[in-house]
């Protein structure tokens, strides 16, 4: 049997000719992005919606009527599967759940290809055309289809398919904002022309007229007006896509109703909201978490921490960063939300402060230890002071003096709320009240002064300046007024440029010309001098009216 094809000058042949070339041409251009969301369903789509529009093309250039039925048969190797992958595409691209499954893809698949043998073989049975003629009429003929039984099952089938289509792009349509809603409203706009143009057709109520050419031509300019212009398979928000997919921390996008219109897997699992997707209400799906729905609500972009309960009674810790999005005018369209899990560190933070509170505790019971056993050894050094000549207990009471000057120390720390540093005003007030008890009478004249004002040392520096003070004044109390005169002993200590600068000076009768401080047998001034080398301090002596010995150290 000869086949014959004559190239018609009609303008259905032309236009779809144009729906053909359009199809393939979107093939093309998605071909490259077929692994995206939705890119594999739509490329099979397009290759169905090309060859059926090319099946159908030949069928009205066809010169005879055998050469129209073997082109349409043809064309049912597209139009079977327009429905299902049309379904499948938009499940895929819209649906955050995987519903297509392999084992469902086969389901879809198993009435299609009955469809298409039965319709190869429809000599022989007649299920699918019960019989085809030519319309009468010159010029262009077209042919004249009785469906029988199997087409219509068929066609109740892909009707089917295409109802939870357009259901799902209704739901996209009413619960997404932006481009998302516009771009579903395309489709379900080219999709509802093309079913009830098919529907017009297959029903004769237009008969002798096909103004399918037609309505498929529009149909793909907006499919075209939805890939092209809405850059749905652009490679960069693809790469975009799957980056925000893969973050590790939680992405929410929130428009000016606090709806959501993107939400990564990660926000989802962060905030306990595993069906959350875009369009759902941010209140509703925070509201168990108000301080988070709060925090995303304000328009400071420093990062902010808070605490959430999992459905486990778990405290979760996020940090929130919330961004304004604007649009090209500067007016605010909504809110980037970026959300880390930080409950690790914040366990971390804990028990460093726990550990940090117990080594403290441990201190400040090692300072009240050793202040209690100096202070047991003064004790001892005051009772063997009763047991020995009256003429060499002042040698006890000067160590006693020495063991007080060093439990002071370990006592303000153990009262202090900081163990490394010591208020060392508070400390010398303390310290010379304590030389005035051991040394002055109530007849004595000499008076103690001290000029220390917010000054705070470590312990490494702090005993050993005690011990200086301790020294220095006590032999200023010993020895500057022995012949009874009004006198003043002062103690004070000043901080420039990181250099501390202590004075102990007195306006008593002075040291004799014939001492040298640094090279006495004095044990007092022995054990000054060894203790300034031992803060690397420097140490002068001016014996103008009485004596001023002053000390410099660095902090």
């Amino acid at each position: 049997m000869s086949y014959t094809i004559v190239i018609s000058d009609s303008p259905y042949f032309f236009a779809m000719l144009i729906a053909t070339a359009m199809a393939f041409a979107m093939v093309m251009y998605v071909w490259p992005r077929r692994s995206s969301r939705g890119g594999s369903y739509f490329t099979l789509l397009m290759i169905a919606t090309g060859v059926w529009l090319l099946a159908t093309g030949l069928e009205m250039a066809a010169a005879d009527l055998p050469t129209k039925i073997l082109c349409a048969k043809l064309s049912y190797v597209g139009v079977v599967f327009l429905c299902p992958l049309f379904l499948m595409f938009v499940m895929d691209y819209y649906l955050t759940v995987e519903w297509l499954k392999p084992k469902y893809v086969l389901l879809l698949m198993i009435v299609p290809a009955i469809t298409l043998g039965l319709t190869m073989t429809n000599e022989w049975h007649g299920l699918v055309w019960s019989e085809i003629t030519l319309a009468p009429g010159g010029g262009d003929k077209m042919a004249v289809y009785d469906h029988n039984v199997w087409f219509w099952l068929y066609s109740a089938y892909s009707y089917a398919l295409c109802a939870i289509a357009v259901a799902i792009l209704v739901y996209r349509s009413l619960r997404n904002q932006g481009p998302q809603r516009r771009r579903a409203m395309v489709i379900l706009s080219a999709v509802i022309l093309i079913i009830v143009t098919s529907i017009l057709v297959v029903g004769n109520v237009h008969e002798g007229l096909d103004i399918i050419p037609f309505i498929v031509t529009i149909a793909m300019v907006f499919y075209g007006w939805y890939l092209f212009g809405g850059s749905v398979f652009d490679i960069v928000t693809l790469a975009q896509r799957s980056l925000i997919a893969s973050m590790a921390d939680g992405v929410l996008v929130l428009d000016k109703r606090d709806r959501i219109l993107s939400i990564n897997p990660a926000a989802s699992r962060l905030i306990g909201a595993a069906g959350a997707e875009a369009g759902d209400s941010a209140e509703e799906i925070m509201a168990r978490h108000p301080a988070l729905l709060s925090c995303c609500r304000v328009t400071d972009e420093h990062p902010q921490e808070i605490m959430l309960t999992t459905a486990d009674g778990v405290p979760q810790w996020l940090e929130a960063r919330t961004t304004m999005l604007n649009d090209s005018s500067g007016m605010p369209t909504g809110r980037l939300i970026v959300l880390h899990d930080v409950t690790e560190r914040k366990r971390s933070e804990e028990q460093v402060l726990e550990s940090l509170h117990e080594k403290e505790v441990l201190l400040k019971e090692i300072h009240h230890r050793v202040k209690n056993n100096l202070q047991i050894i003064s004790s001892l050094l005051s009772l063997q002071s009763g047991t020995i000549d009256p003429d060499h207990t002042h040698m006890l009471r000067e160590s006693q003096n020495r063991i007080r000057s060093m439990a002071m120390i370990h006592e303000k720390l153990y009262r202090s709320r900081d163990l490394s540093h010591i208020d060392f005003a508070d400390y010398v007030n303390s310290l010379i009240a304590s030389l005035a008890r051991s040394y002055l009478s109530a007849d004595d004249k000499v008076k103690i002064g001290a000029d220390v004002h917010d000054i705070h040392l470590d312990i490494d520096q702090a005993i050993p300046c005690g011990l200086i003070i301790n020294e220095l004044v006590s032999n200023s109390l010993k020895y500057a007024f022995n012949d009874g005169r009004t006198g003043v002993v002062r103690v004070s200590l000043s901080k420039c440029d990181n250099i501390y600068t202590l004075i102990v000076s007195d306006n008593g009768t002075g040291l004799p010309p014939e001492i040298d401080f640094r090279n006495t047998p004095s044990l007092g001034l022995q054990l000054v001098n060894t203790l300034v080398s031992q803060i690397e301090g420097t140490i002068d002596l001016a014996g103008n009216a009485g004596t001023t010995f002053r000390i410099t150290f660095r902090e």
